[in-house]
């Protein structure tokens, strides 16, 4: 007797949803100072008084924007900021590995891996998403 492992059905959309995520670092080197160096730096205060790093805003434009043509359009906001949270979190990604992600992912958004052949971050990244996804 064969057995058929099934994938989730979340599985193309966490790959999808992880790529369009991690490519909204490349705006953040349009500001006046320069790439950002971390998850923290180049703070901006927001219309209603809130302050977030340029990372974070670009980071949360660019994943509503990427997922809003998406299946998970509804839930983009929830996952969105969870995987920010996350990847940026103690136990997520470094950021020189977060920027090396964005460099490969730039000219291809859909550059991630084979699920054999992702490196340590892209794993971590799409475990991260996969779990904003599964938590929304």
């Amino acid at each position: 007797m064969s057995r058929h492992v099934r994938r989730p059905a979340f599985s193309r959309s966490a790959k999808a949803a992880a790529s369009l995520i991690l490519v909204v670092l490349v705006a953040a080197s349009c500001s006046s100072d320069g790439f950002p160096e971390s998850y923290t730096d180049q703070v901006q205060t927001l219309d209603n008084g809130t302050e977030v790093s340029l990372v974070e805003m670009n980071w949360l434009e660019g994943c509503t924007v990427g997922l809003a043509d998406s299946d998970l359009a509804n839930d983009a906001n929830n996952i969105c900021a969870c995987s920010y949270a996350e990847v940026s979190g103690p136990d997520g990604i470094a950021f020189v590995d977060f920027v090396e992600l964005n460099n490969e992912l730039k000219g291809d958004p859909n550059a991630l891996g084979t699920e054999e052949s992702m490196t340590p971050a892209e794993r971590r990244l799409l475990d991260i998403v996969r779990g904003c996804i599964a938590g929304s």
